[in-house]
């Protein structure tokens, strides 16, 4: 009676396989100093962590938080203590902290671009609004200085959606100390700022900055004020 030979299914070779070729790696690094890969990151690594295992140390911290103190393939306890460091980290720092400086940078370039901007427009932009409530809403000075205080969404809006002469007034008004290119350039932020004030919003510091120095002026200008000093 013939005996068929049984033939391991598709799997189980592939299994077999991938297993040979890890213990030929892992041969070959304790033999010849070659690293195998790490496990848990898969980067290159040169030590062992348990029987079966390679792990760099903080890969192994991490394991241990996931599974506990054991392989769960060998059941050897793991010791991240004794192992090489992952050195992929330092440069993943490096790249890190290039990162964060860049963004410092550009916060440092937007904070001073906006106190730039803000100095600028809004010294003319509050004797434009206090000439506005004086004149056409006809409030006094006191009555002015006792309302609520303007937010910088009802500014900025004031000022771009209330008329063509209020930007122009602005225009002329800068010009007396700004270029016109400088002049155009603040114009142009105006009217970006009130299309964003009407989508995504506004950079707080950017707001801040500005009502500072507008509310500054409107208590300069405010007190014993008649439409003729304004």
């Amino acid at each position: 009676m013939s005996h068929t030979e049984l033939q391991p299914t598709p799997a189980a070779s592939a299994a077999l396989s991938a297993a040979h070729r890890i213990s030929v790696r892992i041969s070959r690094a304790e033999g010849g100093g070659m690293e195998t890969p790490c496990v848990v990151c898969l980067q290159p690594c040169a030590s062992k962590a348990c029987n079966c295992s390679w792990m760099h140390q903080q890969c192994a911290a991490q394991y241990l938080r996931t599974f506990g103190d054991a392989c769960k393939v060998c059941e050897a306890k793991v010791e991240p203590a004794g192992l090489s460091k992952r050195r992929i980290d330092d440069d993943e720092a490096e790249l890190e902290m290039k990162a964060r400086k860049r963004a410092r940078e550009r916060e440092d370039a937007e904070r001073a671009h906006n106190l730039e901007w803000a100095q600028i427009v809004a010294p003319s932009a509050a004797q434009i609004l206090l000439r506005h409530y004086l004149y056409t809403e006809e409030t006094t000075g006191e009555e002015l200085a006792a309302a609520t205080p303007l937010c910088f969404d009802s500014v900025i809006l004031s000022l771009v959606h209330s008329g063509e002469q209020y930007l122009e007034d602005l225009s002329e008004r800068l010009s007396d100390t700004q270029p016109p290119s400088v002049v155009d350039a603040a114009i142009r932020r105006l009217r970006s700022l009130a299309d964003e004030l009407t989508g995504d919003g506004i950079d707080a510091s950017c707001a801040s900055v500005f009502m500072h120095i507008f509310n500054q002026v409107l208590q300069r200008r405010l007190g014993p004020v008649s439409p003729e000093e304004s």
